[in-house]
């Protein structure tokens, strides 16, 4: 999967999930820099120094995946928003208008910082939480961004889904085997 880096909502959500995921499971800056260079977010070496940054601001967004409510989404976005500084522009790299949030002179962790906030804000502005989340099945924990047509998406992949419906359907099977033997 790869993303255009140009301020689209989706990018801007996809990317957010992509670096919680990545934290989540433990790589290494290093493994987030080439994660960033795989996406096209970057080109060079720029994030390493900042590296630290970026790790920190990915557990925000990760809270702001988590949150139990709109109001504390928003709130915790409204923090990640409060460090940034923005400069909205509308920019056109030749495949149609778009908006930067960043200055054109930013840096790539601000670029990350400030694409990501947007997306998640605009998201929660519209929708609420419900088309993002933290993945229920056990052992997972996995962020995930609901892109369904119906907006009913749980789990971060089918596989989880699948082994949470199994684990369920053993317990009332087990569940169920224990009433029957009671009955006897």
């Amino acid at each position: 999967m790869s993303f255009d880096f140009n301020g689209y909502r989706s990018d801007g959500l996809a990317l957010a999930a992509l670096l919680v995921n990545a934290v989540h499971a433990g790589q290494p800056p290093e493994q987030l820099h080439a994660l960033l260079v795989e996406q096209g977010v970057i080109v060079d070496d720029s994030v390493l120094d900042r590296a630290i940054d970026l790790v920190d601001w990915i557990h925000g967004l990760r809270r702001v995946f988590a949150a139990a409510s709109a109001e504390e989404a928003g709130q915790t976005v409204n923090e990640l928003l409060a460090k940034v500084a923005f400069a909205p522009h509308v920019v056109d790299h030749g495949n149609g208008l778009h908006m930067h949030y960043a200055p054109p002179e930013a840096s790539t962790v601000h670029r990350v910082q400030t694409n990501t906030a947007m997306a998640l804000a605009l998201q929660i502005a519209e929708s609420g939480v419900t088309r993002f989340g933290v993945c229920p099945a056990d052992s997972c924990g996995r962020v995930f961004v609901d892109a369904s047509r119906n907006g009913k998406r749980r789990y971060c992949s089918g596989a989880c889904s699948n082994r949470s419906n199994v684990a369920a359907h053993r317990a009332r099977q087990a569940a169920e085997a224990g009433t029957d033997r009671r009955n006897i």
